[in-house]
């Protein structure tokens, strides 16, 4: 039994062999006629004539003149329609109520009457008129804080207990007068 195994494997290692010796003549004879297509291709030279286009040109500006012609139609169709839609919404939009909006707008787009003018001018004469009497105090509280106190005066005393006493009770000078 082991005689017919190895007798089996002999006879596919002969084939496998015989197969393989055919693969390497097949693949030399390739090898040859792809070097001979190499020498072919370096030695062959290819002369390409410039083609002639001017038909090419020709069929490509007629269509682009249509083509022009087809967009300028298309345009002025999609410009009509836009019109017309235009028109329709403007007329929409005006037949619609407008509320009425009132607003005090202190630096206005359009200034005619020169208020806008006015109001900057006022305020920068403002600024410096408050400038100038910050300054003026500051110089005056300044000029007097160097000057010397006058010195106070000193009253009798017997003035001061005169101013105090209450009116005499008698003296009808000292009375309001009654009403009747």
């Amino acid at each position: 039994m082991l005689k017919d195994v190895l007798e089996d494997v002999l006879e596919e290692l002969k084939e496998s062999n015989r197969s393989l010796t055919d693969a390497r003549t097949r693949l030399s004879a390739l090898e040859e006629k792809v070097g001979g297509f190499e020498q072919k291709l370096t030695d062959q030279q290819v002369i390409v004539h410039p083609p002639d286009l001017d038909p090419v040109i020709r069929l490509i500006g007629e269509q682009g003149k249509r083509s022009e012609i087809q967009t300028e139609a298309q345009v002025s169709v999609i410009r009509t329609e836009t019109e017309a839609g235009l028109r329709r919404l403007a007329a929409a939009v005006e037949t619609q109520p407008k509320p009425i909006v009132r607003r005090i707008c202190f630096f206005p787009e359009n200034d005619y009457s020169g208020s806008y003018k006015h109001f900057i001018t006022c305020l920068f004469w403002g600024i410096m008129g408050a400038l100038l009497i910050c300054g003026l105090y500051s110089l005056g509280s300044q000029y007097l804080d160097r000057q010397p106190y006058p010195a106070p005066m000193v009253m009798p005393a017997d003035t001061i207990s005169k101013a105090n006493a209450p009116p005499h009770p008698a003296s009808k000078k000292s009375r309001p007068p009654k009403l009747r």
